[in-house]
């Protein structure tokens, strides 16, 4: 029983130590991936093996403080889900690319601080790829939470809004997206959204 105990013990933590080890390594990406990705990343230690660091710590921590330590799982998530669009793949592939966004999304959500400022703009992004992996629930989950992080940030009202639209609901649909430019006004999506809406044509997602 001891012995079991022991390699149950081992086992664990040679599991926590991999996730750490992995958590810090770097992602191989082509520089058509890397050049694509928002200037937090291109500065970010570990993001891409193929792309010297060429930032300072310092300077990403005085804009997302302490959480700034794990942006590079945003920056890898971006990278997978932009990959989840390639031609050629299977279902399972492009699910499985999604879900690596997803896990890393969570991961910077679940490590960062309270006041995490890009905390909506993770949020949302996490929520489209719940919803383009057939999970609405969280994918709605996430919408709100990024809502309730920061009201004025546009994005969340519009992909909600947009995937109401596709199920009919073009009522709530229509009220999500004002509630959306009441809180981010003039925002250009959120008006040719609720000008589609009330025009009755489909709507095009804005990307």
């Amino acid at each position: 029983m001891l012995i079991i105990k022991r390699a149950v013990a081992a086992g664990i933590y040679l599991t926590m130590f991999s996730f750490s080890m992995l958590a810090h390594a770097e992602m191989d990406m082509t520089d058509a991936e890397f050049e694509i990705l928002p200037d937090i990343c291109k500065h970010k230690k570990w993001v891409s093996k193929n792309h010297p660091w060429t930032g300072s710590a310092a300077d990403g921590e005085s804009l997302l403080g302490k959480s700034y330590i794990h942006i590079h799982h945003h920056c890898w998530s971006l990278v997978y889900y932009q990959r989840s669009y390639a031609q050629g793949l299977s279902h399972q592939e492009r699910r499985a690319m999604v879900a690596d966004a997803i896990n890393n999304w969570g991961y910077v959500l679940n490590n960062s601080e309270p006041d995490f400022a890009m905390a909506a703009e993770v949020y949302t992004y996490r929520g489209r790829a719940y919803l383009r992996n057939n999970d609405p629930k969280k994918a709605i989950e996430d919408f709100s939470r990024a809502i309730s992080k920061n009201p004025k940030y546009w994005r969340p009202y519009y992909y909600w809004a947009f995937y109401l639209s596709t199920l009919g609901e073009n009522s709530a649909a229509l009220k999500l997206a004002q509630k959306g430019l009441e809180n981010a006004p003039d925002t250009p999506a959120l008006l040719s959204f609720v000008e589609t809406l009330k025009g009755k044509k489909t709507p095009r997602v804005e990307k």
